[in-house]
């Protein structure tokens, strides 16, 4: 039997009509310059009608939507004056998540999402307004629910806190800023100077510990923005439950605005487990889901926070099977070091050369020239340091079912765990310096909410030929640039 939305729906699809404010719009603009106020509000009741017309249209626009499951698809038909009509199989939807804002909560009323990977990147399949209620039948209607979960994990607090803090903005980056602004002051406090009067100035004195007041300001106002960064990935991840059975996940998060997220197992488009440098150095790592859908609503896309790798293995294995990571097979030939340090010496050598330029051109400006080289220098060092290890650690392991990709990207090491069936193409890239040598790139490309790319840097090129080639993928490429 079809069904409608919730009734909110009216008040939901408003905004859709705006276009009839036009009328009113121009009428204040007119009697403004020709008529005056009395003009106005003898002609208020145009207004009026107008603003019952627009509600009027959202009523039929809700009156005229109606979706029911039948035949194996998730049948709408909505319209006024036109009338379409929208089927999607039940076996085609990857995610379905049901998000609740705070100002619905008191109402039980959530925005259910159907996403397919034949729908737009940025807006779902499907998407109606829904009492909790009707979002549960329809989710059992569908083969989405999760009503006896094998395996529950909700993250502690601190892992919580944790991947709020290494997902807002880089707390380092901003204490180099604070550093280099608190030299720098000293040479341009006297012009800074000028915008900080008054209290503000006070201000800045008492909470300056020793800084110029106008550089002090600048960076509590970065340490502030950070921290505000941190307080609202913090809220937007507490709750956070993920729960499985044996071929769905679902995932909670959020209190305010809480958003709940049911995934077949199979159309996971593949795992990343991520760590930083220091996540590393602490032997932690966060799990990171990627599917159609769920990256639509969680930008952040994580699934366990952080967890230790013995824990890890153990959380996820009810939860993900068989997606779980493996020991390498294959590594970058020993002597393919300079393909992983040479980005980065590039940055630095580029940095030193622009720096001795400058002093040569501004002797006077030495001091400022060499703080923001150093400035400059940190993330290239930070880098080379990420890309040291990922020589010791990237790696690639073949299992039945899927990839296991090791390398790092930017400040981050990955761990990727890819399902062939979502591999579209693989290149073996190789360039001229690298030809003689006998190694080569591998370049996996992935489907999903987006078409994704994961590279493996300086591996033998006979090998790799031999072992794609074993399962399945005769038709590598081969560049050479």
């Amino acid at each position: 039997m079809s069904k409608r939305p919730h009734p909110l729906t009216i008040l939901d699809s408003l905004s859709r009509f705006f276009i009839l404010l036009i009328l009113p719009l121009a009428r204040g603009v007119y009697t403004a310059f020709y008529g005056g106020a009395q003009a106005w509000l003898k002609g208020s009741w145009i207004d009026g009608i107008v603003l019952l017309l627009i509600f009027f249209f959202s009523f039929l626009h809700w009156r005229n939507i109606r979706y029911e499951v039948r035949d194996g698809a998730v049948t709408v038909s909505k319209g006024i004056l036109l009338k379409q009509i929208q089927r999607i199989p039940k076996d085609k939807i990857i995610t379905a998540s049901y998000v609740t804002p705070l100002l619905l909560r008191p109402f039980s009323v959530g925005r259910m999402r159907l996403d397919t990977a034949a729908g737009n990147n940025r807006y779902s399949d499907l998407t109606l307004l829904l009492s909790k209620k009707a979002k549960d039948e329809l989710l059992i209607e569908i083969g989405k629910e999760i009503s006896d979960p094998r395996t529950t994990y909700r993250p502690t607090q601190p892992a919580l806190l944790l991947l709020s803090m290494v997902t807002s903005s880089s707390l380092g980056g901003i204490l180099i800023m604070i550093t280099v602004l608190n030299y720098l002051g000293k040479y341009l406090q006297s012009r800074l100077s000028y915008v900080v009067f008054g209290t503000f100035e006070n201000l800045a004195k008492t909470l300056a510990f020793g800084l110029p007041p106008a550089i002090a300001i600048l960076g509590y106002a970065m340490l502030f923005f950070w921290s505000l960064a941190f307080l609202m990935n913090y809220l937007r991840n507490i709750g956070f439950l993920v729960e499985g059975d044996y071929d769905t996940v679902g995932i909670t998060i959020g209190i305010f605005n809480r958003r709940e997220h049911v995934i077949q197992k199979e159309d996971i488009s593949y795992l990343d487990f991520r760590q930083s440098l220091l996540e590393k150095v602490l032997r932690i790592e966060s799990v990171h889901l990627s599917a159609v859908g769920y990256e639509k609503v969680e930008p952040i896309s994580a699934m366990i926070p952080v967890v230790t790798r013995n824990g890890l293995v153990g959380e996820i294995r009810d939860l993900t099977s068989p997606l779980l990571p493996k020991a390498r097979e294959y590594r970058p030939v020993s002597y393919g070091w300079f393909k992983y340090l040479i980005d980065p010496l590039w940055g630095l050598l580029a940095i030193t050369a622009l720096s001795l330029l400058s002093y040569l051109a501004r002797p006077a400006g030495g001091h400022i020239i060499r703080l923001l080289a150093i400035a400059a220098t940190i993330p290239f060092v930070w880098i080379l340091i990420i890309r040291i290890l990922d020589f010791f650690s990237s790696g690639l392991s073949v299992r039945k079912n899927h990839y296991v990709i090791r390398y790092s990207l930017w400040f981050r090491f990955h761990t990727v765990v890819l399902p062939k069936e979502k591999v579209i193409r693989i290149v073996v890239q190789q360039s001229w310096i690298q030809k003689p040598f006998g190694t080569c790139d591998v370049l996996f490309y992935s489907y999903g909410e987006k078409r994704s790319m994961h590279i493996l840097r300086n591996f033998s090129y006979q090998e790799m030929q031999e072992l794609l080639k074993a399962h399945g993928f005769e038709k590598t490429q081969r560049h050479s640039s």
